[in-house]
């Protein structure tokens, strides 16, 4: 278990490993969101918008509904690629 201290440090490493191990935990956090439903990711957002003022979302959210998943699920664009396996000696 860690402290809050010790968590805020860890999210705010900015090594390449440290920024990457942040990318790939948020990659899973937004999987287990996203079986939730649409109503949780829309919440999300909306905090999101609200609390760090990100003016452009309703654009981007349109942009981001305009794609096609058929298109998407072809390129592989559905799904997150699957995570680095790193040899243990």
């Amino acid at each position: 278990m860690f402290t809050v201290a010790e968590k805020a440090e860890q999210c705010n490493d900015n090594s390449a490993t440290g920024a990457e191990n942040q990318r790939l935990r948020r990659q899973r956090q937004v999987e287990r969101i996203w079986r939730l439903g649409a109503r949780v990711v829309f919440e999300l957002i909306d905090e999101l918008a609200r609390h760090h003022d990100i003016a452009d979302v309703d654009y981007r959210l349109t942009r981001y509904a305009a794609l096609d998943p058929e298109l998407l699920r072809a390129v592989g664009g559905d799904r997150f690629p699957h995570p680095p396996i790193h040899g243990v000696t």
